[in-house]
């Protein structure tokens, strides 16, 4: 972000293109993939985050878990179900009507 003087929406867009890249690379080549943008769309990640780029250690643990799931969801592991996932993503899922401006 420093080197080419992006703020953060401009990086943010950037981002987004390379995950769509990383999605498109890991399906033309069967690769598996963890997609933890898809994971973090539904949730309010400016709760989670100290600043644009770090989370907080609640933040890592909901990563943690949804890394852990994915890969045991797709065989890649062995194990029982997290139970913490269900409680951080609903702890973090962002309010839609807060997020429109509509109230429910």
């Amino acid at each position: 972000m420093k080197q080419w003087s992006l703020g953060p929406d401009q990086a943010s867009q950037a981002l987004r293109r390379f995950n769509q890249f990383l999605r498109e690379y890991a399906a033309a080549n069967g690769l598996a993939l963890i997609d933890n943008e898809r994971a973090f769309d539904e949730l309010d990640r400016p709760a989670f985050m100290t600043d644009f780029a770090h989370m907080t250690d609640e933040g890592y643990e909901l990563l943690a878990n949804v890394m852990y799931e994915s890969l045991r969801r797709d065989g890649h592991l062995k194990g029982e179900a997290s139970p913490r996932l269900p409680e951080l993503l609903a702890k973090y899922r962002r309010n839609p009507a807060a997020a429109t401006g509509r109230t429910p």
